[in-house]
């Protein structure tokens, strides 16, 4: 018995339907892992940490680093020669009442002040 045109047509339907279903199976799969995937990544970050401030000299250590070495170092970091960051801070530590905070030096603070206007960088950029 010959099959009609609609016979073999009904019987292929289901073959496609398969097939769509699997595809769309297949998308909601990749759907779920990819938001999976950013759920952990959230999870870690918020609980887990990457240390984002690393380096190994602190403030007062840096500032003592550039009045110790080269010459041209301290100028190029704060925009001004060793002589003058030492008179600086004379000056304002005498006449301008500059005093020392309770973690922050005096050098510490003409320093960040100097290199902040010597690189242009926002507060958050200094920080660093």
């Amino acid at each position: 018995m010959a099959r009609t045109y609609f016979q073999s047509q009904a019987l292929q339907e289901p073959a496609d339907c398969t097939a769509r279903r699997r595809s769309a199976l297949i998308a909601c799969v990749i759907a779920t892992l990819a938001a999976a995937s950013a759920v952990v990544e959230a999870y870690r970050r918020r609980y887990d940490p990457e240390p984002y401030h690393t380096s190994i000299l602190s403030g007062e250590e840096w500032v003592q680093d550039l009045q110790d070495g080269h010459k041209d170092r301290i100028k190029d970091n704060l925009g001004v020669q060793k002589h003058v960051f030492r008179q600086l801070k004379t000056e304002l530590c005498t006449k301008g009442g500059l005093r020392r905070r309770r973690r922050v030096s005096n050098d510490e603070q003409i320093a960040v002040f100097l290199y902040q206007l010597t690189t242009n960088l926002s507060v958050r950029k200094t920080a660093e």
